[in-house]
């Protein structure tokens, strides 16, 4: 389940400092029922317990700071020390959700129909990597598709991109060896092909483990090393085009909506509600921080959960049209997003296994 967790939202995408992962809890434990909450409440612990639950995935950690006790007696120790005593995982996706790909900054640009997003702040850069290895004849495309099916060979919109070269490979096997072709203590000419595919970072070791599994050889020759090309970018907040323009209040009630929020429940504005829009910036919790970078962007409305005053000051004296939401009204459907992919990319696998609940 860990796994399936860390693949949606890799925590090499959390930003520095940022505490993601398993909290508190084994690695190997068998999840039943997950229960996905925003934060780890007294309430969310109090019906995880009732429910037998035996994992709380939250957005927002529990531990952001070393604890020297864990007694009962305070509000987070009295958390622990019931997660430990009913074996209960606690496992966090913060920043790492934000930045992810079709996670929590997507879907709230989603939920307006922004079209070619972009982040607003680029966090990290994908390294990219080249396998070239060296194959029968025979068997290249087994070794081949195996690679493009761990992940390699992905250009843009297209995949199993790959390059092949014919050539003869050499060899003499020792008395040790059991070659696949030829025979021990004899020079032999094969002839081979060289396939090169693309290789991102976070599939290098699946890619390399399936080509060697898929290949013939008893020993394998292959390069692997590092690009200068650019892979993916990854980073906070998303910046996009409206396909046709609105004006703000609509903006504002179609985000209100989707966020599930009431009539009651207030937005904070500053700018003209009835100016018609065309590009948007959004960053779920506390985007005050990025203003510089939205201010670079173009865009003309800052959609956001909390922004300080003197930050929505500074942006309406440049020209920026700023919502704040409430910072858990841009987060709160953290546990709703997470629910519906782990039953649409796991199903089957884990779905017919684990109960997905929300807090």
């Amino acid at each position: 389940m860990i796994e399936k967790l860390n693949q949606i939202a890799p925590p090499r995408l959390a930003l520095p400092g940022d505490p993601v992962g398993l909290q508190v809890g084994d690695p190997a434990h068998d999840v039943r029922k997950a229960l996905l909450a925003l934060d780890l409440t007294a309430a969310v612990l109090e019906r995880a317990v009732a429910e037998k639950v035996n994992l709380i995935v939250c957005h927002h950690p529990l531990l952001f700071k070393p604890v020297q006790a864990v007694t009962s007696d305070t509000a987070l120790g009295k958390k622990l020390y019931t997660l430990i005593k009913c074996r209960i995982d606690f496992f966090a996706m913060h920043t790492n959700f934000d930045v992810a790909p079709r996670g929590l900054n997507d879907a709230l640009a989603e939920f307006i129909g922004l079209e070619e997003t972009k982040p607003l702040q680029i966090t990290q850069r994908e390294v990219l990597y080249k396998l070239a290895v060296f194959v029968p004849e025979s068997h290249e495309q087994v070794v081949r598709l195996a690679m493009h099916e761990a992940g390699a060979g992905v250009i843009g919109e297209y995949t199993h991109c790959s390059f092949r070269t014919p050539g003869i490979g050499a060899f003499k096997p020792s008395e040790s060896a059991k070659p696949f072709t030829g025979n021990v203590e004899k020079l032999e000419d094969v002839k081979e092909l060289r396939v090169e595919v693309l290789v991102p970072e976070r599939y290098k070791d699946a890619v390399v483990e399936a080509m060697k599994k898929a290949h013939p050889y008893e020993e394998v020759a292959y390069d692997l090393y590092e690009l200068s090309n650019e892979g993916l970018s990854y980073g906070i907040g998303r910046v996009g085009d409206l396909e046709t323009p609105a004006t703000v209040e609509v903006i504002v009630e179609k985000m209100k909506k989707s966020l599930g929020m009431t009539a009651k429940d207030y937005v904070r504005l500053r700018g003209s509600t009835q100016k018609k829009i065309k590009r948007v910036a959004i960053c779920s919790g506390s985007g005050g921080s990025l203003l510089a970078e939205v201010l670079n962007s173009s865009a003309e409305l800052f959609i956001t959960g909390e922004i300080k005053y003197h930050e929505e000051l500074s942006a309406g004296e440049s020209g920026l049209i700023v919502a704040a939401f409430g910072h858990d009204h841009t987060e709160k459907i953290f546990g709703v997003i997470l629910k519906e992919r782990l039953e649409s990319e796991f199903a089957g696998v884990e779905k017919d296994d684990v109960e997905f609940i929300l807090a």
